[in-house]
Parts: structure tokens; C-alpha cells; sequence
């Protein structure tokens, strides 16, 4: 049994992550859940790590009430650190980081997998030099997000904002703008979009539609030499 711990910057569990990777992922293969802010209340949350209007901006969800939350990336590096080493003493095979934002280098005896640079990677892969959209959750969030696909060598590229916590109707208005306004290739650029969202907005747009999920899955595959199950049966 390969054993993979999802680790989340906000709270476990979070079924509305672990529901897609487990449509994803073989048999064989078996998750375990840790998060930055287990074992607070939502109060302490945003008291000790909460988004002060400066810096990072990340956006994740508390486990219980599955409610969105905006963190500070800055003061929750710390705590993402905990959860590996948590997750490798307890076993775990391998570890990823359910967020596609940018993380410091990370001490870790397992293989640590990290989706933000492998989905800007694949989406200018399928691009090419045609125009990229990417779709991310909030407008303040356009100018870090744009950072780092510059980085990452990104040059032709619209943004477009839609939260993945609210209405799904929105992510699939955005897309349409994007395509609209000349996007080939489409990336929803959020741990938390779901391959239901990816299917609606590749039906709506007709665009291909990077979702760092299943390029997780990939990045999985090719670590242990595992098949995943095809992706069309996860939506």
C-alpha cells in the first residue's frame, strides 16, 4: 500500500479534495490528511495566520464547515513544515502540498510534491506562443499569481477572477471572458478547483483546461510508475 499525505494550508479534512483525488488515483494507493490550522478554531485561524491586507494572500477552507478563509502565506510557511514531518513519521510514502502557490525549500525525507510549477509548466507547454487564461480566486491576488508565471516564463497571458468556494456559474463566466479576449489555453490556478469546474468550463469554452489536480495525478504517476484512472471518469 503507497500512502500519500495531502497536506492543506488551511484545515483537515477536506473531502472536497481528497472526494476528486480519490476518483483519481489507483487502487493501491491510499491517502492520509493534514492541515496548517488542525486543532484551531476559526477565531484563533485568523488571529494567528489570518490575511492582514499586506503580503501573500492565499486562499483555503476551514475542514469542519468548509468555510473560505484568507491566510497570510508568510506566517503559515511554518506550519506546512510541521505537517511533513508529521506525515513522515507516520509513515506516509510521499507528500503534497494542495496549494499552487510558491513554498520555500521544505525539509523531507519522502518525495514532496508541490502542483504550482508543473500546471504553469503544462499550460504553456499546451500553449505554446498562443495567449494563455488563467483563472484564479481573487482580484488582489493578480499581481503575486502573475509573478510567478512570469518566473516560471510565462509571457502571453490574461487573468481572470473567480473563487472556487463560491458560485460555480462565475469560473466558467471568467473563462468566457478569457476566450473571448483571445485566450487558446485555459489553467483554473487554484488547489481548490474541482475537475467538475475543469469539465464545465471545457464544455463552455471548448478550450483545453489545465486543472492542477490532475497534473498532480501525473506528477504522482511518474514518481511511482502507477496508472491513474482516466480523468473523464472523474467528472
Amino acid at each position: 500500500m503507497f500512502t500519500i499525505a495531502v497536506i492543506t494550508i488551511g484545515q483537515s479534512p477536506r473531502p472536497d479534495i481528497t472526494s476528486d483525488l480519490r476518483k483519481l488515483l489507483p487502487e493501491g494507493v491510499c491517502m492520509t490528511e493534514y492541515g496548517a490550522l488542525d486543532g484551531l478554531t476559526r477565531q484563533q485561524a485568523e488571529e494567528q495566520f489570518g490575511y492582514r491586507g499586506r503580503g501573500e494572500l492565499l486562499i483555503t477552507r476551514m475542514g469542519g464547515s468548509g468555510s473560505s478563509l484568507k491566510v497570510d502565506g508568510d506566517s503559515i510557511m511554518g506550519q506546512l513544515q510541521t505537517c511533513i514531518c508529521r506525515a513522515q513519521e507516520d509513515g506516509a510514502d510521499a507528500a503534497l502540498i494542495a496549494c499552487t502557490g510558491v513554498f520555500p525549500d521544505y525539509e523531507h525525507q519522502i518525495p514532496l510534491l508541490l502542483p504550482g510549477e508543473p500546471q504553469r509548466k503544462a499550460t504553456m507547454n499546451l500553449a505554446g506562443e498562443q495567449l494563455m487564461g488563467v483563472v484564479i480566486p481573487k482580484e488582489h491576488q493578480r499581481e503575486q499569481i502573475a509573478g510567478w508565471w512570469r518566473e516560471s516564463g510565462a509571457r502571453h497571458i490574461l487573468f481572470g477572477i473567480a473563487d472556487p468556494y463560491e458560485d460555480p456559474k462565475k469560473i466558467v463566466e471568467a473563462a468566457l471572458e478569457l476566450k473571448a479576449a483571445g485566450a487558446r489555453v485555459l489553467c483554473l490556478d487554484c488547489f481548490g478547483y474541482t475537475t467538475r469546474q475543469q469539465a464545465d468550463v471545457q464544455k463552455a469554452t471548448g478550450l483545453e483546461t489545465v486543472l492542477p489536480r490532475t497534473v498532480l495525478i501525473e506528477e504522482l504517476t511518474a514518481l511511482r510508475n502507477i496508472t491513474p484512472k482516466d480523468s473523464a471518469d472523474a467528472r
